[in-house]
């Protein structure tokens, strides 16, 4: 199987030689020109694939992205019940991604980056690193985060 690395954004960009395939496109929830991650997916052919990085900096458009890529996912693997479907659904070991904080938000902004973390925790991601944005420190900071089995989030007390 080959292993490669796909690259998206607005603006054009030359991938070296056999290091990258780059998609020009806008990451987002689908709507308004953008591509939805579970497009993305889709074209590229990724469905029955596991992805071992995905890292995502899409300047505030992060929340709608992971927002409608779990929403799909819950709602698939809501509607499956036989083992092969349940493999078209990817397989993303590590998410690694700039969270951006709308200042101007006040206390929604907060409220928002909880909701994302919730949004993670309950599809079974667990934070392994946090990187502050030295540029913005008050308001991005880079995270990684790692799947791991549903038992880890599940009290033994």
């Amino acid at each position: 199987m080959q292993k490669y690395i796909s690259t998206f954004d607005s603006d054009y960009y030359t991938c070296p030689d056999n290091l990258c395939k780059f998609h020009q496109a806008v990451l987002g929830n689908g709507k308004s020109g953008t591509k939805s991650l579970q497009t993305v997916i889709d074209e590229l052919g990724h469905r029955q694939r596991q992805i071992d990085i995905l890292k995502i900096d899409i300047e505030g458009s992060e929340y709608i992205l992971f927002e409608e890529f779990f929403k799909h996912t819950q709602n698939a693997a809501e509607d499956i019940d036989d083992k092969h479907n349940r493999n078209e659904i990817p397989y993303i070991r590590q998410i690694l991604v700039e969270i951006h904080i709308q200042l101007e938000l006040g206390n929604e902004a907060s409220y928002r980056a909880h909701q994302l973390f919730e949004l993670f925790r309950s599809n079974n991601y667990a934070i392994f690193h946090k990187e502050e944005n030295l540029a913005a420190p008050n308001s991005a900071a880079e995270y990684a985060f790692i799947r791991l089995n549903r038992a880890f989030f599940i009290s033994s007390s």
